[in-house]
């Protein structure tokens, strides 16, 4: 793990966090980096962590800038707080990982499962008891087969919410980042305008799963 990082969104919002160090790649709402230099820079930070075979890989280069590309720019989407990038293989297929504000009425436990999510109840998170919400989907574009697995982690109060999203395109890859999201979810903390700590309330209607207890325990 790196060292805690603290974004202000708006002048109002402020998220902070430990984020992971090696196979991960930041990029705060409050980024001020020019895009190419910042891609320069996490490119670097790709080959000390998979090697020079990299930078001899076009077709890999390729496929890394354009999904740090965006990342930069998810992370500048009004509303996002924190966009992240996963590689936990060393291939070009990361997982990616947005933060992002809600506001309205939360979406309900019956609202994701029509959508066609399995959900349960998420907790051992700093912004409090949530939903870990998981679905998956394969489709064929243009002849091409194409998966989809998606993980939103829900957490809200009377003052709004905050949501965390991982997408992967291979199930491998995702699993891999889903058992990192315990710890990222330890530290993740937001503060509402006026410094007053996010703290989700209870979710209705949810039992306690005990298979994600031992996920949590085990950082499995």
């Amino acid at each position: 793990m790196n060292n805690g990082k603290s974004v202000t969104v708006d002048e109002n919002w402020r998220i902070e966090g430990v984020y992971p160090d090696g196979g991960w790649t930041y990029a705060a709402c409050d980024l001020k980096t020019d895009i190419n230099q910042w891609i320069e820079t996490e490119e670097e930070r790709l080959r000390n962590w998979w090697g020079e075979a990299w930078a001899r890989d076009e077709a890999a280069n390729d496929l890394n800038r354009a999904a740090l590309r965006d990342a930069y720019h998810a992370a500048h989407v009004p509303g996002t707080l924190v966009a992240m990038l996963h590689w936990p293989l060393p291939l070009p297929l990361p997982s990616r990982i947005r933060v992002e504000l809600a506001s309205g009425s939360p979406v309900t436990v019956e609202a994701w499962r029509d959508a066609g999510f399995d959900v349960d109840e998420w907790s051992g998170s700093a912004l409090g008891p949530g939903l870990k919400c998981i679905a998956a989907r394969d489709e064929v574009i243009d002849g091409v087969p194409l998966h989809l697995s998606t993980a939103a982690y829900v957490f809200a109060n009377q003052d709004g919410g905050v949501m965390v999203t991982v997408e992967s395109g291979t199930r491998e890859v995702f699993d891999l980042t889903l058992a990192k999201m315990p710890a990222v979810l330890s530290t993740l903390t937001l503060y509402l305008p006026g410094g007053v700590r996010f703290i989700a309330s209870d979710v209705k209607g949810m039992t306690r799963n005990a298979m994600d207890e031992w996920e949590k325990v085990t950082d499995a």
